[in-house]
């Protein structure tokens, strides 16, 4: 069973708010990355990587505008969180934050 705390990481079929799709997407791909079989060469875990992760890594590392909701804006934040809880400190964790902390100021962080 999903742990609580990552709800707001489930699939939705249309947000209203472009960042809580993207960060849904992320997830999932990652969630997707992990459950590959551990026994994969080099040359297919690379393929894996490139084909699941590039496009949603990229998509929010380069980010640069508010959340339009709330929902949005506590995605970003919990996948930070959960990011750094991880030990990864990358520019995705700097882009989802000014993307969370625009919406709640009302505009663009810089």
């Amino acid at each position: 069973m999903a742990d609580a705390s990552l709800l707001l990481f489930a699939p939705v079929a249309e947000s209203g708010d472009p960042l809580l799709t993207a960060v849904n997407h992320y997830v999932f791909s990652y969630d997707a990355y992990g459950e590959l079989p551990e026994d994969l060469d080099e040359k297919q875990d690379a393929a894996a990587s490139e084909r699941l992760l590039y496009r949603p890594q990229s998509i929010l590392e380069n980010w640069c505008v508010p959340a339009t909701s709330m929902e949005g804006a506590q995605a970003a934040l919990r996948l930070l969180l959960r990011e750094m809880e991880q030990g990864y400190c990358e520019p995705l964790q700097l882009s989802l934050l000014k993307a969370a902390l625009g919406y709640f100021e009302g505009r663009p962080i810089q």
